[in-house]
């Protein structure tokens, strides 16, 4: 339980980051998170399973093509954090596909690879 609220910590910077730079870069309000971790009951599982939630998918998601890439994922992992199975065939489908996926380990790499990404650096 501890990791996860370490990466939610993180991955909040990052949206609090993103929220404050829309005004500025409105192409930013596309960012979003994919709500595929937590504990859940087997009912809400089970609901949430049948209506699109699939493990391995990464946590932040911004659509923009940029360069020769066609959006920018970002899976955030605690410090010791590490990708699981499923994450790796997720991940490298998604690459396949052209888009860039990284994993970050904190808000601030995560932020300086969005800047990087989209030029406002």
């Amino acid at each position: 339980m501890y990791r996860r609220n370490e990466e939610e910590r993180e991955q909040v910077k990052v949206f609090d980051w993103i929220r404050e730079q829309i005004k500025t870069y409105p192409r930013l309000m596309l960012a979003f998170h994919i709500p595929n971790g937590g504990i859940r009951n087997i009912v809400a599982a089970t609901r949430l399973k049948r209506a699109g939630v699939k493990a391995g998918m990464p946590d932040i998601c911004i659509p923009l093509a940029r360069y020769e890439a066609n959006g920018l994922w970002i899976e955030m992992k605690s410090e010791n954090g590490r990708l699981s199975d499923e994450q790796k065939v997720i991940h490298a489908f998604l690459r396949s596909e052209g888009h860039l996926v990284y994993t970050c380990y904190s808000a601030k790499t995560a932020i300086e690879i969005i800047k990087n990404y989209l030029d406002l650096v």
